[in-house]
């Protein structure tokens, strides 16, 4: 069989063409790498937490200013469970997470004033604020 279209009794639903949408792109000056020194000067405390009778575990890394991240790592219940590595995974899992949100911020601090993100955070927050002071 050369195809998944080639499977005989089985009609294949028809394939979405992809569409290319052109937009305008703005280019950003290279910004800091996250490294994983970086990672280690942010961390506060990890904690990793084994759910009981499964292979599924969490790890929250707390960073120095409060904010959790929290990573997964799950394995098949079957043969040996290496906790080990299922928290090397789990915490590669949260350092993913957190490089994506520093990601955004990084971008945002230097993309143009007209795209950025955090004014709009920051007036979502104001606003919250005064309501509740009301």
């Amino acid at each position: 069989m050369s195809s998944d279209q080639d499977v005989p009794g089985i009609a294949m639903p028809p394939q979405p063409q992809p569409r290319v949408v052109h937009k305008e792109i703005h280019i950003v000056p290279q910004g800091p790498v996250l490294t994983e020194e970086l990672f280690n000067k942010m961390i506060a405390t990890i904690e990793y937490h084994l759910y009981d009778g499964t292979t599924a575990l969490n790890c929250a890394v707390k960073l120095r200013n409060g904010f959790t991240v929290v990573g997964q790592a799950y394995a098949l219940p079957t043969g040996q469970f290496d906790l080990q590595l299922g928290m090397q995974y789990a915490l590669q899992d949260a350092k993913t997470r957190l490089g994506e949100i520093l990601s955004l911020m990084v971008y945002d601090l230097v993309c143009p004033e007209r795209l950025r993100v955090a004014p709009l955070v920051e007036a979502t927050l104001n606003a919250l604020k005064e309501s509740a002071n009301a």
